[in-house]
């Protein structure tokens, strides 16, 4: 079994997939993975210090994919919060 937060960090990674280059905010992603927007704030602190997810502030900042969906595993995203 993987924990929680791996199951929230695959969910996040896969939304953001589905937004190629393009920012997304924190309170979006919550709202279409159904993640509690504090704990989704650690769980892409983590994916942000492992290189998976890029993040911007400001108005027009968010989230995305820091590579192509198709060169991140789900053993990187798993192995990057756990």
């Amino acid at each position: 079994m993987i924990s929680s937060t791996a199951t929230y960090a695959l969910r996040a990674v896969v939304f953001l997939a589905k937004q190629p280059d393009e920012y997304v905010s924190r309170e979006k992603i919550s709202q279409a993975t159904q993640v509690p927007h504090e704990y989704l704030l650690k769980v892409l602190n983590k994916l942000d210090a492992a290189q998976i997810v890029q993040s911007r502030r400001g108005r027009v900042g968010g989230y995305k994919l820091a590579s192509p969906p198709t060169d991140i595993t789900t053993l990187d995203v798993v192995l990057s919060v756990d």
